[in-house]
């Protein structure tokens, strides 16, 4: 529905510019990280058309760059690159040139991408709010395939639970306990407290994962294939 109110290039915003201005620490930033932000920051308020607020978003992105590298001024540049590049998504959601060939799809994965970026860098706390309208948008198209697949895939609830073979002979011993039966209180009093190792059988037999909304590679490829994920090792 968002998206439909929004031709190519057009130059109405999903954000709150308002609440992203707010979010910048201004004053912890010099004029070669302020200036570039505010112009594009500007041609955001004055509905400036989509492709021109998307290269001046990114040539704020692009001005965060040394700042990042300074540790005295990394974490306001954080900020400002995270605001840049949310300003960068929008734009380009509204059909702001990112390259490539397929324009609608390329849009959505770059815009996507822009607001992963913006919250690994600036924090998922700090700017998952700002960039909700923008990420929702970009998404409807997966989330609808997504929905699809999960509708074809149903697993019925009473399909048995399956039975995890993993830990071979260090189950040998171990009491195995029906969830279903077993509350919140007991389970602390009975095992948590006394570090008693224990086996929860039919635990995950109704959660959306393998009912309403069954995972598969197919389905998270549809939900989620565009977007960043950050991995720590």
């Amino acid at each position: 529905k968002i998206m439909s109110k929004r031709g190519r290039g057009s130059e109405t915003t999903l954000l709150n510019l308002e609440a992203l201005e707010n979010a910048v620490p201004w004053e912890e930033l010099g004029a070669d990280v302020v200036d570039p932000l505010r112009r594009a920051l500007d041609t955001a308020r004055r509905e400036r058309p989509a492709t021109e607020r998307a290269k001046a978003a990114d040539a704020a992105r692009e001005a965060t760059f040394e700042a990042l590298e300074d540790e005295e001024r990394a974490e306001a540049a954080c900020a400002a690159y995270s605001a840049a590049s949310i300003l960068f998504a929008d734009a380009t959601l509204a059909g702001g040139d990112c390259g490539g060939g397929d324009e609608a799809v390329d849009s959505e994965a770059a815009a996507l991408r822009a607001c992963d970026l913006a919250m690994l860098r600036g924090g998922v706390a700090e700017w998952a709010t700002i960039t909700e309208p923008v990420v929702r948008a970009a998404s409807a198209g997966a989330a609808s395939e997504a929905r699809r697949l999960a509708v074809r895939a149903a697993v019925p609830r009473s399909e048995p639970e399956p039975v995890c073979e993993h830990m071979g002979g260090l189950s040998a011993g171990i009491e195995r306990v029906d969830a279903r039966g077993l509350s919140v209180a007991d389970f602390s009093r009975r095992y948590l407290e006394s570090g008693t190792p224990v086996i929860l059988t039919h635990a995950i037999g109704s959660w959306p994962a393998r009912t309403c909304r069954p995972w598969s590679c197919e389905y998270l490829r549809a939900l989620a294939g565009e977007r960043l994920v950050p991995v720590e090792g």
